[in-house]
């Protein structure tokens, strides 16, 4: 009648966390819109229904329309094992500014130069572009002037135009007014006019005068002979025979 016993305890812990699989990182545009948070289970090998909690920060960055997103997911099962997941939101501004119009490349007649394009600047996330103009004027004949148009946003991304303007003179000086030929009596001195010339873009014709004899059977004849020159080298001529 004599008995024995033995006891075996088995003590069952949970010490593993569970298992959450979180979204990818992205990287978006600032003005995209910001994705909802996805929705994030967690599986554990003890608790069937383990909780999970998301919490979101926003952190600015330089850049004033960028900004990180991050976002913590963090399971927790019942025994308080718990693990955390993060996905990284990138928002950032890597989009230049657009211009209203590109004004093309042209070749014009010195007195048809189009005034310059008054153009504005839009960007996708910021709302007071900076626009600057320039012009530059180089060399004749032809004359090269250069405008640029540069928009630069608080992220500086920066769209530049330069439009080409190849400004031409194909247009000769013209005679306004040339003196009138005469005839005088010997032994009077020949006394030339003056003539007038005009141009439509130079303003100061270069003039010279060059004068040749012819002798008659009584008396002779003078003519002098003006030429004016622009600065492309077009000429015009006007004569003046005094006898």
């Amino acid at each position: 009648g004599l008995t024995d016993t033995c006891v075996q305890v088995i003590t069952e812990v949970d010490t593993l966390p569970p298992a959450i699989v979180c979204p990818a990182d992205l990287t978006i545009e600032c003005s995209d819109p910001l994705p909802d948070p996805a929705t994030v289970t967690a599986t554990d090998n003890c608790d069937s229904n383990p909780t999970v909690g998301l919490v979101q920060t926003d952190q600015p960055l330089t850049c004033p329309q960028s900004r990180i997103i991050t976002r913590t997911w963090t399971a927790k099962d019942a025994c308080g094992n718990e693990v955390s997941g993060v996905q990284v939101i990138m928002m950032l501004d890597r989009t230049a500014p657009e211009l209203s119009a590109y004004p093309a490349d042209a070749t014009v007649e010195c007195d048809a130069v189009p005034p310059a394009e008054t153009l504005t600047a839009t960007d996708n996330c910021d709302d007071t572009v900076h626009l600057t103009f320039t012009e530059t004027s180089e060399g004749t004949c032809p004359t090269i002037i250069k405008r640029t148009w540069e928009a630069v946003d608080d992220c500086q991304n920066t769209k530049v135009w330069t439009q080409t303007l190849t400004v031409v003179d194909t247009k000769a000086p013209t005679v306004t007014s040339c003196p009138d030929d005469q005839t005088i009596e010997c032994p009077a001195t020949p006394v030339f006019g003056e003539p007038v010339f005009a141009d439509a873009c130079d303003q100061q014709l270069a003039v010279t005068s060059s004068d040749s004899r012819e002798d008659l059977t009584c008396g002779y004849k003078v003519t002098r002979t003006w030429t004016a020159t622009d600065d492309c080298g077009l000429t015009a001529t006007c004569d003046q025979v005094i006898t």
